[in-house]
């Protein structure tokens, strides 16, 4: 313990003799008890005790605590004077102290300075950790984190400030393990994707990096490192709860049931946009730009997720009372908000399963003047990842049969709605949240295709003037990452292109969201109604130009949609 003690107060000497001479002073407090015989005015009452005599004499609990954690031993044998932050001995519950050893050594710092020479927001260094630091400010009433400083004494090896309840900062970790009730639902978010890997403790959420393939110097965030400074934002478990409800009841109405994808993507966001590797700032928390939070990481460490966003207009925190770690800041979450575009990811209709599901052409799904209807494809399954390799998704085998109208003429149009199936099979229309929309589409582009089209959403054209050209359509759905889709690749979620592309070279055409047409907005939650009218044939004559090949319709919510 001596050791470790030593080692925490040697480092910092240096940075500590040039800050001395830095110091300015401030006004005596008439307020403060001194603990001497002046009444408490606040002028310098030289104690002829040392520092351990005092605390032996007078904090009976803290000297004890001192003693039996080699704190004692260090005080006197430090070369130089000390700072000592002590509380009264009613305010000292030992067994609620998670960690007795960080405890003490967050109470003492080799910075000595008296308190008539404490200048305004002056940071104490404490042994507990480099990073640790009691941040005394003394125009408000003279404090320490909040926390108003009683008594000062000045010993005769250093100074003595008695605070009136414990400011001790306790590590992220340690502060997540040792919460209430009242964050249990966090704390069971948090900790069940803990697993012990190679000896260390590792989180398939927290930790970006694989241990089994860590190299010495791949040095990455992790919760636990106290190297880091990082932020907590804390959701309760009714807000926890309420957010969850609010997101379930979107992904019920837009696919019928919450999978148990939805449920993990839901989840995940919460965990994830609560972490943060470096100290939010209050423009962060209180500003209208999206923060990025730390990145996560997949299953199996598949790859790096996109990094979660907590939008400040929407998501809150309060401010006014954070709450110091040893390494970083937690602010308690206000309000919580899973946003659509997470609860929803994309909603895709594939055309011949949904036509087959409704018996074929329907007024009440389906409805067109052209003379169309499902046309089978072979050798176009695309990729099928393994479930034995996923651990938790499962990527099922994805049809590649195509609507095709024939000889179809200008104006004539084929219009569906996006349809679910209740328990029994009973097509139904799906309900999708309002905002922004990515809307895209998968055909068939060779020239049997060649021609404009106009598409209407819930009967408002949303495609430019004149059309676009339905040839440039990709083969059926692929890809689909690469036609304006952001930060989604074009894939379902939890999809890994680059992972499974080590396993099978097709595994960037699985289930893409096909080519980007237009952004659209849902001014309230709505049925969706497509519909594509053929504009012109502007390749040349003949039957074989006038053909529709259509496999799949995808709205996607932008990251704007919350």
């Amino acid at each position: 313990m001596m050791k470790k003690i030593n080692s925490y107060i040697t480092a910092s000497l240096l940075a500590i003799f040039s800050l001395l001479v830095l110091i300015p002073a401030c006004k005596d407090d008439d307020e403060l008890d001194n603990g001497g015989d002046n009444g408490g005015n606040g002028g310098n009452v030289e104690i002829k005790e040392s520092i351990t005599e005092y605390l032996q004499e007078n904090y009976a609990t803290m000297y004890t605590l001192f003693s039996e954690n080699g704190v004692i031993d260090s005080i006197e044998s430090y070369p130089y004077d000390v700072t000592v932050f002590v509380y009264p001995d009613s305010e000292v519950v030992v067994d609620e102290i998670p960690d007795v050893e960080a405890f003490v050594l967050g109470c003492v710092s080799d910075l000595a300075i008296g308190f008539p020479a404490v200048s305004d927001k002056l940071e104490f260094p404490l042994w507990s950790q480099g990073t640790s630091v009691a941040s005394v400010v003394a125009s408000d009433n003279k404090s320490v984190d909040n926390i108003k400083i009683s008594k000062y004494i000045e010993a005769s090896n250093g100074h003595i400030y008695e605070l009136e309840k414990p400011f001790h900062k306790r590590p992220l970790y340690d502060y997540l393990k040792g919460l209430g009730e009242e964050y249990s639902l966090f704390k069971e978010l948090v900790f069940r994707d803990e697993k012990e890997v190679d000896g260390k403790i590792v989180h398939s959420l927290m930790d970006r990096y694989n241990t089994t393939e860590l190299a010495e110097d791949d040095y990455r965030w992790n919760m636990r490192d106290l190297s880091f400074t990082s932020t907590l934002l804390l959701p309760s478990n009714e807000l926890i709860e309420n957010a969850v409800a609010d997101a379930y009841s979107k992904i019920e109405a837009a696919f019928g049931t919450v999978s148990q994808m939805d449920s993990m993507r839901v989840y995940r966001w919460i965990v994830e946009s609560s972490f943060y590797d470096r100290e939010l700032t209050l423009n962060d928390l209180l500003g209208y730009d999206d923060v990025l939070s730390i990145a996560g990481y997949r299953a199996r460490n598949h790859g790096a997720v996109e990094r979660t966003r907590w939008r400040p207009s929407v998501q809150q925190v309060d401010v006014d009372n954070p709450i110091p770690l040893v390494n970083g800041t937690c602010y308690r979450v206000t309000e919580l908000k899973v946003p659509n575009y997470i609860a929803i990811w994309r909603v895709k209709e594939y055309m011949v399963p949904a036509w087959n599901a409704v018996g074929g052409a329907s007024s009440a799904y389906f409805n067109t003047d052209m003379n169309i209807g499902p046309r089978g494809y072979t050798g176009h399954g695309g990729y099928t990842a393994d479930p034995e390799e996923t651990e938790f998704y499962s990527f099922p085998a994805i049809s590649y049969d195509l609507m095709q109208g024939l000889y179809c003429d200008v104006d004539q149009y084929f219009e569906f709605k996006l349809i679910n199936l209740d328990g029994e099979g009973t097509p139904y229309a799906a309900v999708l949240p309002a905002g922004e929309y990515y809307l895209g589409f998968g055909g068939k582009n060779d020239n049997e295709a060649a021609w404009y089209a106009e598409v209407s959403i819930n009967g408002e054209v949303v495609t430019d003037e004149g059309g676009f050209w339905w040839k440039n359509l990709p083969t059926f759905d692929r890809n689909g990452g690469n036609n304006g889709y952001d930060g989604t690749g074009g894939y379902p979620w939890g999809f890994d292109a680059d992972f499974w592309a080590t396993k099978d070279g097709s595994a960037a055409q699985y289930d893409t969201d096909g080519k980007f047409v237009s952004l659209i907005t849902l001014d309230e939650p709505s049925e969706v109604t497509v519909k594509i009218v053929r504009l012109t044939n502007t390749a040349g004559g003949g039957s074989i130009w006038d053909r529709v090949y259509l496999h799949s319709c995808v709205l996607r919510p932008t990251r704007d949609n919350y």
